[in-house]
């Protein structure tokens, strides 16, 4: 028997549209049960001068019980003050109204975005629940009061969810209410790009083989732009496909070298579309202080879509996937390691990979969540 799912008002990072990720994928998930009220700001200086911005309604319902909203904000509340004030006064008041309009009672406050913190006790929410997905405090450029504010939840919530070992081990110590459950796979999803035929329409059929292929979030605190310069400088006869929203428009120095793409937002019901033809997919993350906390969500998909993978040596990966993909050391590895996968020197466990990705679905991550926070109400 499935344990009683209580209403679900998310906080999140990241907007709805933007390349689908963890949070996404739980609360479409949570909404076939409860209603689900997806919380992302937005500065007003975006839906002015971003053209898909414009064209996405600010309150809108999407199924059965997901609400998704962008209440408007002033732009650079970040670095000024009383903007930020402003903003969080006006922001705490639109969405009690949304609550209220939407009859959301005995609801779980579910925090992906640690800034959100200051809502916590003013919504009349039952739980606060953290869903603790990066190392906040290791990333250049965020602002103290979000690292305090980071810090706070850490400790008061509820209950914290960790998505790596890594997370978890840092946060067991501040809260004793945590649990470690790691990202999933929308497996059906991706695997049927296998079983796509090579008649059907596709949008980078005119790009060049061989295709290496990178999904998701186009940003300098991750990716390592100087990597994959390299790959794109030492291979002119690859095509580097990027495909995914660019969050730092300094990615774009990519665009001096002829044999790299950018995409852009692609919706993730076209995704596989896109993973289908890359010949080898890549995980190619600068090794910082916050990507040693990250277990990329996108490596799941890669490898239902049965695509071998070339990753930089990220900490999270070592113990389980050293056998599944090739880890890289440096630039030159990285390079080789492609080069091997596309001349058939190495053999990756392509079916193997499948079977392994096949046991971490997002609805087993979802009704342990279920469980847990049905535990604590």
């Amino acid at each position: 028997m499935k344990p009683q799912v209580v209403p679900i008002v998310c906080l999140a990072q990241h907007s709805w549209e933007s390349a689908w990720a963890r949070p996404q994928q739980l609360m479409r998930r949570f909404a076939q049960r409860a209603v689900v009220l997806f919380v992302r700001p937005i500065s007003i200086q975006h839906v002015i001068t971003k053209p898909y911005e414009r064209r996405r309604k600010l309150f809108r319902r999407d199924g059965e019980n997901l609400y998704i909203y962008s209440p408007v904000v002033l732009p650079w509340g970040r670095r000024i003050a009383p903007i930020r004030w402003l903003n969080e006064f006006v922001i705490k008041r639109l969405v009690k109204r949304k609550i209220r309009k939407l009859r959301i009672e005995n609801f779980a406050l579910w925090i992906y975005a640690p800034v959100s913190e200051y809502l916590v006790g003013e919504l009349g929410e039952s739980i606060v629940v953290y869903d603790c997905t990066d190392a906040w405090s290791r990333f250049a450029g965020v602002p103290k009061y979000v690292i305090t504010r980071e810090e706070r939840l850490s400790r008061e919530a509820d209950i914290i969810f960790a998505a790596t070992g890594m997370l978890y081990d840092e946060k067991r110590h501040v809260n004793a209410k945590i649990h470690l459950l790691t990202c999933g796979v929308d497996y059906e999803h991706f695997n049927a790009s296998a079983a796509m035929d090579d008649a059907s329409s596709s949008p980078v059929e005119s790009i060049p083989r061989p295709i290496i292929g990178y999904s998701g979030l186009i940003d300098r605190q991750r990716l390592d732009i100087e990597l994959l310069g390299a790959v794109a400088r030492e291979h002119p006869d690859w095509s580097l496909l990027l495909v995914g929203p660019v969050q730092d428009r300094e990615c774009y120095v990519l665009r001096k070298y002829p044999n790299v793409h950018f995409t852009g937002l692609v919706a993730y019901a076209d995704l596989p579309r896109y993973v289908r033809h890359f010949d080898v997919a890549v995980i190619p993350y600068s090794i910082n202080d916050a990507t040693r906390y990250i277990n990329p969500t996108k490596l799941l998909e890669y490898m239902a879509a049965g695509k071998p993978v070339v990753s930089t040596n990220i900490p999270e990966l070592r113990p389980d996937y050293r056998d599944k993909i090739l880890l890289t050391e440096n630039t030159e590895d990285f390079v080789a390691g492609i080069e091997a996968i596309l001349d058939g020197t190495v053999e990756v466990p392509i079916e193997k990979n499948r079977e392994h990705s096949l046991r971490y679905s997002w609805e087993s991550v979802q009704v342990e969540m279920e469980r847990l926070v049905a535990e604590r109400i």
